[in-house]
């Protein structure tokens, strides 16, 4: 199971006030704070994700206690709602290959809410994604949301029907976790799997990566057969390039990174 998590501050309502929900609404002073929204991603099932959790969180950067209003006086048709969108990339694994899917929908975002500073509100919601295919080695999931129109209330100021935007965050999973680690899978002297070459290389830690990536370029022109259409699938899921099945195509371009990063 992998949880990741990136922040994002916008600029939303208020100023330091203890929150006020409702009261006397139209006389608040519409003013702007900037707060700090976050978007967290975990799986709900082993292997490839297919149930996948969003959990927000808001945060004001300002002393006081607000409410984020869910449900909107003036009647429903104008609750706040949620755009959560998420896209999918399912990676064969033996061979450069993938294909995805997106999926975007609004839900509504719930009851009101008390947020303040270092008591953020959350809120989780699940989002059904397709099944992948059987032989599918790995899955890669973007998400991000959209609240709007949210009204933010505090004891002298609203935000007026602001818009809240999350940052787009990622969760990778696949379909079983490696037999061990990418420098054993090289230097085995027995039968190795094709598809455990992809699995170690699509684990490695992201700080591990780009030595991952060259380590997988140099040894293209020695693996032969299945082994290599592995690293060719590997190398298309940690990079995100589709240069094929052209040894020299991803020589050359391992060359040029390294000359632009002065490696």
């Amino acid at each position: 199971m992998v949880t990741l998590v990136l922040l994002l501050c916008v600029a939303v309502v208020g100023v330091p006030a203890c929150a006020s929900p409702h009261a006397e609404v139209d006389s608040l002073q519409v003013v702007t704070l900037e707060t700090t929204n976050t978007l967290q991603l975990e799986s709900r099932n082993d292997g490839i994700v297919h149930q996948l959790a969003i959990e927000l969180g808001i945060e004001p950067k300002v002393p006081g206690e607000f409410v984020v209003i869910g449900h909107s006086r003036e009647g429903r048709q104008d609750d706040a709602l949620l755009q959560l969108t998420v896209r999918w990339r399912d990676f064969v694994g033996t061979s450069p290959t993938s294909f995805g899917g997106s999926r975007s929908r609004p839900v509504p975002f719930g009851d009101d809410g008390r947020m303040s500073r270092g008591e953020p509100l959350t809120r989780e919601f699940v989002v059904p994604l397709d099944s992948a295919q059987p032989h599918v080695l790995a899955r890669t999931v973007d998400a991000t949301a959209r609240l709007h129109p949210v009204d933010v209330l505090g004891e002298e100021v609203r935000s007026g029907g602001a818009r809240l935007e999350f940052p787009v965050t990622r969760i990778e999973t696949l379909a079983r976790a490696p037999g061990g680690t990418l420098a054993e899978w090289f230097n085995a002297d027995t039968t190795r799997d094709p598809d455990e070459l992809f699995l170690r290389a699509a684990a490695s830690a992201p700080e591990e990566r780009g030595a991952v990536v060259g380590q997988l370029v140099k040894a293209l022109s020695a693996l032969k057969g299945p082994e290599r259409e592995a690293c060719f699938g590997a190398l298309h899921f940690l990079t995100g390039e589709t240069r094929g099945r052209s040894v020299y195509s991803w020589e050359t371009w391992l060359r040029a990174r390294q000359v632009e990063g002065g490696g």
